[in-house]
């Protein structure tokens, strides 16, 4: 989202991250920036949702890549919840991320903190917000939501919402510079939904005792309901 507001020469009002903050290190040897904002530091923002079931499973391919690197950098003392999370099997993987356990727990902190902001900030004064969700960005040849004329008239009213006149000619033209070669934009490479190839009966019941209820406020269907 914000090279595509870069391309169009629209300021990015807000960052949810600090990222020069002096922090501990994280529990798995990593600097991260953690979320410092609180909903009173907002004005004007643009929210962005996603599925959790959805980021759930994206948390598994995230998780492996930060393991790989930690397993690859001899200044890592921390190694061996990385080693373990790259043997295990995809649903054990699966329960580690939605349970909040090794390895991805710093990843699953940050989600939890961030769904927490995204809620409150919501319940603000709605001329001030505007909710955009994954699934209308990334298209219907991806498994979104919106065809590609939708969706550019979705983020020319984001952009309006920001105080820029941007057509749908301007918002296709930037779509196309910046995913146009993208994995992520590939339709074959289907991001939504995708929940449901990974999910057994185990991962549905722990989702549904510790997400389900954030991912229905967020504006999803409970977990229990037949996709």
């Amino acid at each position: 989202m914000g090279d595509l507001l870069r391309v169009l020469d629209v300021p990015i009002p807000v960052y949810h991250f600090i990222q020069d903050a002096e922090l501990p290190r994280a529990w798995w040897g990593i600097n991260m920036p953690f979320i410092l904002h609180q909903p009173d530091d907002f004005d004007k923002c643009v929210i962005v949702t996603r599925d959790l079931r959805d980021i759930m499973v994206s948390a598994i391919f995230w998780t492996e890549t930060s393991a790989r690197s930690i397993l690859t950098d001899p200044s890592y003392t921390e190694r061996a919840d990385a080693e373990e999370f790259l043997q295990d099997p995809p649903d054990v993987q699966l329960s580690k991320v939605i349970n909040t356990i090794g390895m991805p727990t710093g990843l699953m902190t940050v989600c939890r903190y961030a769904c927490d902001l995204i809620l409150a900030l919501k319940n603000g004064p709605p001329e001030n917000v505007f909710v955009i969700t994954f699934e209308e960005l990334i298209g219907a040849d991806a498994g979104g939501c919106l065809a590609d004329q939708a969706r550019y008239k979705r983020l020319a009213e984001m952009c309006q919402f920001l105080g820029y006149e941007r057509s749908t000619e301007e918002i296709e033209i930037a779509m196309n510079k910046i995913y146009g070669h993208s994995i992520s934009y590939n339709p074959v490479k289907k991001k939504v939904g995708r929940w449901n190839e990974y999910f057994q009966q185990v991962h549905i019941d722990d989702f549904k005792r510790l997400w389900d209820n954030l991912n229905i406020a967020l504006g999803y269907p409970s977990i229990t309901e037949i996709q």
